[in-house]
């Protein structure tokens, strides 16, 4: 019997290094990464809305909200809310800077431009943070992994 110190070894004598290639994405299914990946961007890279809801600039003095607009998923129209003014913002879409906060759709009580929150909320609630998920220059991907349709995506 052999020590896995001398098993590894002569694994390592037995076999070669295979090449680098560089093939396209959308072949890569199934390959081994032959080198780390840092991240070229934050991601997101912008405040983005995490539910389909209101973005509002709350205050916890205020109890009725005027909706002024509404904001898709992605960059957006850039609004500058007031105190008690907010927009309808779908999950994906950039939060406003003047947005404090994303009310999910469930506990607004909505009747035409105007609405009330039906729940407690605390400032911050629902907006991702620029770089919440991967901050430039991270490592996205380690080398050696095999490459899912999870991490070509990514």
């Amino acid at each position: 019997m052999i020590s896995v110190d001398q098993a590894l070894k002569i694994i390592d004598s037995k076999t070669t290094q295979l090449l680098k290639q560089k093939i396209k994405l959308q072949d890569a299914l199934d390959f081994v990464l032959a080198e780390s990946i840092l991240s070229p961007i934050n991601m997101p890279p912008f405040r983005q809305s995490a539910m389909d809801g209101y973005a509002l600039n709350y205050d916890e003095s205020i109890s009725e909200y005027k909706l002024i607009g509404e904001v898709a998923a992605g960059p957006g129209q850039e609004f500058n809310l007031k105190l008690g003014e907010a927009v309808r913002i779908f999950t994906g879409a950039a939060v406003p800077d003047s947005a404090n906060v994303v009310a999910q759709q469930e506990i607004v009580n909505r009747i035409e431009n105007k609405f009330t929150l039906t729940k407690e909320i605390q400032v911050g609630l629902n907006i991702r943070l620029v770089g919440e998920q991967i901050k430039v220059g991270i490592t996205a991907l380690e080398k050696g992994i095999i490459l899912n349709p999870a991490a070509i995506g990514f």
